[in-house]
C-alpha cells in the first residue's frame, strides 16, 4: 500500500520506509484521545492500542466492553455528536409485514429460518472457520456489512477477489441484502 502511494506520502513530506504498524496505532491512539471533545478515556484508548498503563494503573484501571466500543466508534469515523453515532451494526433480522401483527411464535420462527440461511452463507464463505463460536458473530456483522453496503462496494470491487466472494456471486446471498438492518436507540419497533 504504501509502495503503490509512494508518490503521494513523498508529497506530504513522508517517507514510505519511515512509516510501520506503530505508526498507524500511534495515529489511532491520537485521533481517538484528541479527534474530538468528546474523547474516550485515556484507558479505553490505551487498552485499544495494546499498550500498557503501569503500575497500579494496570490493576486497577481494567478492560471494559463499552469503552473499547466507545473506542471503535471513534475510530471508525462516526461522528460523536450525531444521533446516528449510537446506530447498532448491521445484522440480520426478519422484517414482518408492516401493519400486519404477527404471532410472537410465527416471527421467532421465521427468524430461525433466516439465521439458516445466514449460517449457510456464512459456511460458504468461511468454512469451518464460522464454526468458531469466538468468531462467528463478527463473521455475520462483517457478510451484513458488506451487504448492507453492497452497491457501493460492488462498484469499487468489480474485478477484486471479494467481487469474487460467494456474497456477490449467489443470488441467494444478495437477496439476504433485504434482511440487513440497523437498528437506531429511538427506533421503537421490536425485532425478533
Amino acid at each position: 500500500m504504501l509502495e503503490k502511494h509512494k508518490d503521494e506520502l513523498l508529497e506530504l513530506g513522508y517517507e514510505p520506509n519511515d512509516i510501520g504498524v506503530h505508526s498507524i496505532r500511534k495515529g489511532a491512539g491520537t485521533y481517538a484521545s484528541s479527534g474530538t471533545t468528546a474523547a474516550p478515556s485515556s484507558v479505553s484508548v490505551n487498552n485499544r492500542g495494546g499498550w500498557t498503563l503501569g503500575g497500579v494503573r494496570d490493576v486497577y484501571m481494567l478492560y471494559e466492553r463499552a469503552g473499547d466500543q466507545y473506542v471503535g466508534r471513534i475510530l471508525s469515523g462516526m461522528n460523536v455528536l450525531s444521533a446516528k453515532f449510537g446506530a447498532s451494526a448491521p445484522d440480520f433480522f426478519y422484517h414482518g409485514t408492516v401493519g400486519v401483527p404477527e404471532a410472537v411464535a410465527i416471527v421467532k420462527k421465521n427468524q430461525m429460518d433466516l439465521n439458516q440461511k445466514v449460517s449457510t452463507m456464512l459456511k460458504a464463505c468461511f468454512g469451518e472457520l464460522q464454526d468458531l463460536v469466538c468468531i462467528r458473530k463478527t463473521l455475520r456483522f462483517g457478510i451484513a456489512s458488506m451487504l448492507h453496503h453492497f452497491d457501493a462496494a460492488n462498484e469499487f470491487h468489480t474485478n477484486s477477489p471479494l467481487a469474487m466472494s460467494p456474497v456477490f456471486r449467489k443470488q441467494e446471498f444478495i437477496e439476504l441484502r433485504d434482511s440487513v438492518r440497523v437498528v437506531y436507540p429511538w427506533e421503537n419497533d421490536s425485532i425478533a
